[in-house]
């Protein structure tokens, strides 16, 4: 459909051809429950968003969380840490708040829902929860240590400091912690009966259930960059620094 037919049809219609655009239509603050009777046209008109502005918007592809593994593999380590980085800030600021939100909005005439939808409202934060302490593990410790590793390879950090980082940190504990956290999303995948809808799924549920199903595809391609791209390229790092202190503890 070309964009500019968007304004013409029915919010509920719009999504129901495009799940994923709930979402930028979220972000535009035109909320796809709330208006879905309405056409694209006078939901703006109600919520004071530019139609030409939301059109453009619709029309843009997908943001692509993680960037082709072929340029991660060529990409230094600096590089695949920045990249981790963003998809954790599109994560934690962006995508579970969503979630979060099409969650704690959810109504349906049909009480079949209910108790998924309950279970679903207690443990989706403690989700967020969890994976917010594995994302500060992550930053505060995972990369801060690969970062200091690249500073020693080329000489620019203090050798008592990267040693006595050494000593209490190493690559192959990080890996042994990430791997508990390699599937998050098995309880939910569990209450959700795998994300599964039927032809008469209400829209919001599809929804969710189909930013819910994207969401475990980010995070598992997530963690296969760190687990196949970084950590590889982490251990060779912390083998050479190694030398290297090696090295100077000789000449001392």
């Amino acid at each position: 459909m070309h964009p500019k037919d968007f304004s013409g049809i029915t919010i509920e219609e719009l999504i129901r051809a495009d799940s994923l655009k709930a979402y930028t239509l979220h972000y535009l603050g035109i909320a796809f429950y709330e208006y879905s009777g309405l056409t694209l046209k006078q939901a703006c008109e109600v919520t004071g968003v530019q139609l030409d502005y939301a059109l453009k918007e619709l029309d843009l592809p997908a943001d692509d969380l993680h960037p082709d593994d072929f340029l991660l593999i060529s990409s230094s380590p600096e590089a695949i840490i920045g990249c981790l980085r963003r998809a954790h800030q599109i994560f934690i600021n962006q995508r579970l708040p969503y979630i979060e939100k099409l969650i704690i909005n959810f109504k349906c005439q049909d009480s079949g829902y209910d108790a998924m939808i309950n279970d679903l409202r207690i443990l989706f934060p403690l989700f967020i929860q969890d994976f917010t302490g594995h994302i500060q593990m992550e930053e505060l410790r995972l990369f801060n240590y690969i970062l200091s590793l690249c500073l020693g390879s080329k000489g620019k950090i203090n050798i008592a400091e990267l040693f006595f980082m050494m000593d209490k940190e190493s690559i192959h504990n990080f890996v042994v912690e990430h791997d508990s956290h390699d599937d998050e999303m098995t309880g939910i995948r569990k209450i959700t009966a795998g994300y599964k809808t039927e032809s008469d799924t209400p829209l919001h549920l599809r929804v969710l259930f189909d930013e819910l199903l994207n969401l475990e595809k980010d995070l598992q391609k997530h963690a296969s960059i760190e687990n196949e791209i970084l950590f590889p390229k982490a251990v060779t790092l912390e083998s050479r620094v190694k030398r290297i202190l090696l090295e100077c503890a000789r000449l001392n």
